[in-house]
């Protein structure tokens, strides 16, 4: 199966990001099987070559990107990917150095406004444009929302730690450190994470619209100074107190946002943030 797979660059990394976690998953395993040269993907060089645009950092997901380092192992792994019959494209993240080539390995260049792989959505929504990330739609989905990713997101632990845990949970992982789930757990834990999708959303039918407006509408009345939203731009950079409304789901977020983050980078937060697979329940 061929894929296309989207590039970004620095002097000092090459990162491949795959369309789903999965993907990325496959193929790291792959070349790493292959003893090509594949390294764990950071946000560090894009933010300090400044690449990520305003807020929209939380969109890295080092499960789903892979970096391929530079000079000959980039080269031997890109050729790799190539020779399997995957494109390389730019990534819209990539401003800077839109070659034609990338280590010797041909990278196409998008054309302005066409749409970008994995098919993309946008909207806009609050005055602020809403983007879609590895497929996922822009709308919460059954189909989308427990997509296995093998790779641990909890803090590192060490055996010495905690020696009875450790020895109890061991047949999660498949490796030594604990790092990366087994198949089974995975499983298990996608079953239990739709079985609590379901529950909830059966949850949030089952409840009043016009008790939820009413509900709102007096918590908002017994705070001075709350103000609807039409254009989120307006709070960039604003601390204060902020109310997201789902309507569709009759649920309310309450936050807060301090001056070094402001409303509406927090909010867009939010909006671009992935839950983890191994943290679902």
């Amino acid at each position: 199966m061929s894929l296309w797979l989207e590039i970004t660059a620095t002097p000092r990394e090459t990162l491949v990001w795959a369309q789903t976690v999965q993907a990325a998953q496959e193929l790291r395993r792959g070349l790493a099987d292959d003893g090509y040269l594949v390294l764990d993907a950071d946000p560090f060089e894009l933010a300090s070559a400044g690449l990520i645009p305003e807020g929209e950092h939380l969109e890295f997901d080092p499960a789903g990107i892979f970096d391929v380092s530079t000079g000959p192992d980039a080269d031997a792994t890109l050729h790799a990917l190539t020779d399997s019959g995957h494109t390389l494209v730019w990534h819209r993240w990539q401003t800077k150095r839109l070659a034609r080539k990338v280590w010797g390995v041909p990278v196409a260049i998008p054309r302005k406004g066409a749409p970008r792989p994995g098919s993309t959505e946008t909207a806009k929504h609050f005055g602020t444009t809403v983007r879609s990330t590895r497929g996922l739609g822009l709308r919460i989905s059954r189909e989308t929302y427990a997509r296995i990713n093998k790779r641990s997101s909890l803090p590192r632990m060490y055996r010495e730690d905690n020696p009875a845990f450790w020895d109890a949970v061991d047949e999660d992982y498949d490796d030594a450190d604990h790092r990366i789930h087994s198949d089974a757990w995975c499983e298990a834990q996608r079953a239990d994470a739709l079985l609590n999708f379901d529950l909830n959303m059966a949850h949030f039918a089952s409840l009043d619209r016009e008790e939820f407006e009413s509900a709102l509408q007096s918590a908002v009345a017994s705070r001075r100074g709350m103000r609807e939203v039409t254009d989120l731009m307006k709070w960039d950079g604003v601390p204060g107190l902020y109310i997201m409304v789902l309507d569709e789901y009759a649920q309310v977020y309450v936050g807060v946002a301090n001056s070094s983050t402001g409303i509406a980078k927090r909010i867009r937060q939010h909006w671009t943030h992935q839950k983890e697979f191994d943290r679902l329940i």
